[in-house]
């Protein structure tokens, strides 16, 4: 008498009718794959541009004001804690009306400086400017 054994198959939790298992969803919406990819020259153009504004994580913002008659590019919801890891970064820091208030640079080191923001602070929101 031959004894045949017959192969083992896995059930994987699949739904009827599927061929492919469902994706499992992320612990958190912060992770990669839920971020909006820009590149940092093309996020220093929209910037510059000045009608799109981004929402960065730990609730800081990318934003374009005029400022003392010159238009820059101005970074806010900073906490005391960011001060020196933005200076590091390259940002620069001017009061303006008793407040301390942080800009990136809109030379050719400006998108450089964005990009390394991009990096500890993704994006996680990308919203047009209002006309005034």
């Amino acid at each position: 008498m031959r004894v045949v054994k017959k192969p083992t198959v896995s059930i994987a939790p699949f739904r009827l009718g599927s061929a492919r298992p469902p994706k499992t969803p992320c612990a958190s919406h912060r992770c990669a794959c839920h971020r909006a990819t820009f590149a940092p020259r093309r996020t220093a153009a929209a910037l510059i541009e000045g009608r799109t504004i981004f929402d960065l994580a730990e609730g800081l913002q990318l934003r374009r004001p005029r400022v003392m008659g010159t238009s820059r590019i101005e970074l806010t919801g900073i906490t005391d804690s960011m001060r020196k890891r933005l200076r590091a970064y390259g940002l620069f820091s001017e009061i303006i009306s008793w407040k301390l208030r942080f800009f990136v640079p809109v030379d050719a080191s400006g998108p450089a400086i964005i990009g390394k923001l991009l990096d500890r602070f993704p994006i996680e929101r990308i919203s047009e400017r209002e006309a005034a």
